[in-house]
């Protein structure tokens, strides 16, 4: 009778631990998938991030980030390379940039504060890089705010096609009256 309260106290025992490590097997099992489930949305993250940064840096536009406060946070490099840089305003940012060619730019930023709609200014003159360019300037708004970035300000430089529509134009006034 001993032996066999014994043997039931050592199967049971038995069985308690093999549950207990049944258990712990099982959320460790969760656990790991829990795990693997993050880093593949982690890889997934970082791979769309670079796409988009790639994206943005190779895009013939100009691009800077706005915050709430109007400050510019950064600059893509089609603009850096023509003097911009990230700064605690659109007047530090553009260093050139005189108060006449910044007041479109502010107007612009303000209406799509207040509309949350994307604005466009066409025909602008701005100074980049010591060089006055005729730009079309666009604001778009994000639909759910960063802390860093409110909106984009893009800045499309149509300097050489105005160039040469203008150029055609006399051509053309040149050979009707030739």
């Amino acid at each position: 009778r001993m032996a066999d309260s014994r043997l039931a106290a050592a199967t049971g025992l038995t069985a308690l631990i093999v549950g207990l490590l049944g258990v712990a097997i099982t959320r460790q099992q969760r656990r790991a998938q829990t795990l693997a489930d993050a880093l593949g949305l982690a890889e997934a993250t970082a791979a769309l991030r670079e796409r988009s940064e790639k994206l943005v840096e190779s895009i013939p536009l100009g691009v800077m980030a706005i915050d709430a406060g109007e400050r510019v946070t950064a600059v893509n490099p089609f603009l850096a390379d023509r003097g911009a840089r990230a700064g605690a305003s659109l007047t530090e940012a553009v260093p050139g940039l005189t108060p006449e060619e910044r007041a479109p730019l502010d107007a612009l930023l303000a209406e799509v504060r207040g509309t949350r709609r994307s604005q466009t200014r066409q025909d602008l003159a701005l100074t980049l890089d010591g060089k006055t360019r005729e730009v079309d300037a666009f604001a778009i708004p994000l639909a759910r705010p960063l802390a860093d970035v409110d909106c984009f300000l893009v800045l499309h430089d149509r300097t050489d096609i105005r160039r040469l529509e203008r150029s055609l134009m006399r051509a053309e006034k040149l050979a009707t009256i030739g």
